[in-house]
């Protein structure tokens, strides 16, 4: 059977349509680079929101891996289906969050220092977190 050129031009937008939403659904992540540093929250206030200051816990890196915020703000991590855990250091460091490795977790930073958050699972898989 021989394809006919008239066919091949009318199914051209519609390729090109499917290409375009392909590509769109492939992007999917963060465009910030690995081992970016994200200063852009507030420290939510009252109502506990975390306003942008969210880290993308996947394979053995946090993204950003350094995060700035106000005393008393907070930071949401979400994980992306691998096992992670983090462990926080610095005095007045909130909890360790357990093995996790789907949803998202919050910590709430109510004292000035720098903290570090390290995944035990991954080794040198390790972050900072300055409160202002």
């Amino acid at each position: 059977m021989t394809s006919s050129p008239l066919l091949h031009r009318a199914t051209r937008p519609l390729l090109a349509v499917c290409l375009a939403v392909a590509a769109a659904c492939a992007g999917g992540g963060s465009t910030a680079p690995t081992g970016s540093t994200n200063t852009g929250g507030n420290n939510g206030g009252n109502n506990g929101g975390n306003n942008g200051n969210s880290i993308s816990v996947a394979g053995t890196t946090f993204d950003p891996s350094t995060v700035t915020i106000s005393q008393g703000g907070s930071v949401t991590w979400v994980f992306a289906g691998v096992l992670h855990n983090i462990v926080f250091s610095g005095t007045g460091a909130p909890a360790t969050i357990a093995n996790t490795s789907t949803g998202s977790v919050s910590r709430t930073f109510n004292t000035k220092g720098t903290f570090t958050m390290t995944c035990t699972i991954h080794a040198g898989m390790t972050g900072t977190i300055t409160v202002q």
